[in-house]
């Protein structure tokens, strides 16, 4: 069969806007994609920003490629989190596998204990949810978003060294020569897009040998 190793499950392709009159056509969408998958030879699939119940929601349909998924590590008013909102951010489930950020110390509210979410409980808390690999983030910003925090190439390397010794790849989004550059400091196992800004924050001219 066949393997699609870069999917996100829980939302309906095409769709991005959510309106309660939608809401019977979205039910019925999502329950066609598993079958959707299987009829097209899919017979795996690695969802790279996971969360665990809807992944076993997924591999209990009758008609489904088998879904694996990868823990998304995230920092705070970072991508994606900053989507979410300023407070919505530390509220969502995803929250779980967010790490405390030295440089953002005062961000956090009173509830979040950094001791959680250090690189070394947040990728054991990953591993111990079922996840197969963790997924970190380099990402400036795009389009409403710009000028993001990024995590330090420190933070990473932590994460990077503890989901090895627990045999978890590490997935970087990164689509610029920056985030290339990070890949190469952090020891990421791959990064999951092309160089799509090949320019954006370094040097025009820089060698990218």
């Amino acid at each position: 069969g066949l393997i699609d190793s870069h999917v996100h499950l829980d939302g309906v392709p095409g769709y991005a806007a959510p309106q309660a009159k939608d809401e019977a056509m979205l039910l019925q969408a999502r329950k066609q994609m598993p079958r959707s998958y299987a009829y097209f030879g899919f017979t795996t699939v690695l969802d790279l920003t996971g969360d665990p119940a809807f992944i076993a929601k997924w591999n209990a349909e009758p008609a489904a490629p088998m879904a694996h998924f990868c823990a998304p590590v995230t920092i705070p008013n970072g991508y994606p989190a900053v989507w979410m909102g300023k407070e919505l951010q530390f509220q969502v489930q995803g929250t779980k596998y967010m790490l405390f950020d030295p440089a953002q110390a005062d961000v956090y509210p009173a509830s979040f204990d950094p001791a959680m979410h250090t690189p070394q409980a947040v990728v054991t808390s990953a591993k111990k949810d079922g996840a197969n690999c963790i997924k970190v983030f380099y990402e400036t910003g795009f389009g409403a978003q710009k000028n993001l925090p990024v995590p330090s190439v420190e933070l990473i390397q932590a994460v990077v060294q503890q989901a090895k010794s627990l045999k978890m790849p590490v997935y970087l989004h990164g689509n610029s020569q920056a985030a290339y550059e990070f890949a190469l400091k952090t020891g990421v196992t791959t990064l999951v897009h092309g160089m799509w800004k090949e320019t954006k924050n370094v040097e025009q001219f820089a060698n990218q040998q």
